[in-house]
């Protein structure tokens, strides 16, 4: 009778005791680790197990050394090992450990933005990427034509990779992210070269990139995308030059200082659109989706010119006599007129879209306008 009464009494102490171990684990589990409001970054490396992860944690005072020890048993019984994943995670001191194992067994790691700039130049975005903190650099030192190599593309790099910001991990690359950004760029190129209107002058896709880069360069307005896509559509349907000092500009390279002068507008380079008919050879920056957009959907008016008004917007005019009119009227009479020095070093008319004719004055190189090219002589 004895040893019965023993042996059902022992019965009883370990189911309380298994009771209490339960109930010590459920209360582990669920609760905050630490009464904090700190983070702690840690970085789960390829390879670690979850004993050695655990030792990390408790290491960097994520865990108390109770606490190591009841999540290890925990990964054991629940078999957790094998669900961890590598990368750098964000941990807050108050999370509990459910929620801990869970967000790295999700690879719920921290992501890290970058953007591409709309208008900006390849170059600009290897600045850029060259700068991102916790991104392998891979890049840097190669020719832009080895880089083009790496990512499988035969095409100058311009305009090939699409402004959005993308999100990297530390265990990404530079051209992890290129490669993210000319994909996508592809996917929106094609998509909206479905829907184009199908009276447009841009024959190809890559036709309408380098017109969206110039749309891009040109506008600070949305609203007036489409109507500077018309201008250029209808300029190149004429055979009259872009004459659009962005690309002008892009082909100084490092000689551009700030300010196009008039001798600049006659270099003979592959983007001078003031002395090549026809849109240039590649795109001269990165266009956003409304420029894209905009190539491929101009506007319907009898536009061939536009001038800055100064506020941002653009004075659109169907006639050389009106655009005239207007380049007096918002620009002329705010450029200052310099003194002689015997070089053509006048400025251009900034954002203007086919050059009037100057009155020369006294003090100034007297030009010849040649209204068919619509360009100066000296």
């Amino acid at each position: 009778m004895g040893r019965l009464f023993f042996v059902g009494s022992s019965l009883v102490i370990a189911l309380v005791l298994c009771a209490c171990a339960i109930f010590a684990y459920q209360h582990f589990i669920h609760s905050p680790l630490q009464d904090s409001t700190h983070t702690v970054v840690y970085n789960l490396k390829p390879g670690v197990g979850a004993n050695l992860m655990v030792h990390q944690l408790k290491r960097q005072g994520v865990l108390n050394k109770t606490q190591a020890q009841l999540l290890c048993w925990w990964l054991q019984y629940r078999g957790l090992e094998k669900s961890l994943k590598a990368g750098e995670y964000l941990i807050p001191l108050s999370i509990t450990p459910e929620k801990l194992i869970d967000k790295i067994s999700r690879g719920d790691v921290i992501q890290y933005p970058f953007t591409i700039v709309e208008g900006s130049t390849f170059e600009d975005v290897l600045q850029a990427l060259s700068q991102l903190p916790k991104l392998k650099q891979t890049l840097q030192g190669k020719s832009t034509q080895d880089i083009m190599t790496t990512l499988g593309l035969d095409v100058s790099p311009e305009g090939q990779f699409f402004p959005e910001t993308y999100f990297y991990t530390s265990n990404m690359s530079d051209i992890d992210i290129l490669k993210r950004a000319h994909h996508l760029l592809r996917s929106k190129l094609d998509a909206a070269w479905q829907s184009r209107a199908m009276d447009i002058v841009v024959k190809s896709p890559y036709e309408a990139l380098i017109l969206a880069s110039i749309i891009e360069k040109e506008s600070a307005l949305d609203k007036e995308r489409e109507m500077i896509s018309g201008v250029f559509q209808r300029r190149l349907a004429k055979n009259m030059r872009l004459q659009t000092d962005p690309c002008v500009i892009y082909g100084l390279q490092k000689n551009y200082l700030g300010r196009l002068t008039r001798d600049q507008l006659k270099l003979d380079t592959p983007y001078n659109t003031y002395v090549h008919k026809g849109l240039p050879p590649t795109p001269i920056a990165m266009p956003g989706m409304k420029s894209i957009l905009a190539a491929l959907h101009p506007d319907k008016s009898e536009a061939l010119y536009f001038v800055a008004r100064g506020d941002g917007s653009h004075q659109f005019s169907a006639s050389l006599a009106d655009h005239n009119t207007a380049v007096e009227l918002y620009q002329v009479a705010k450029v200052p007129q310099p003194i002689y020095t015997g070089l053509d070093l006048r400025p251009v008319i900034p954002n203007c879209i086919g050059l009037p004719k100057f009155t020369p004055q006294q003090g100034t190189i007297n030009d010849t306008f040649d209204s068919k090219r619509q360009v100066y002589y000296h």
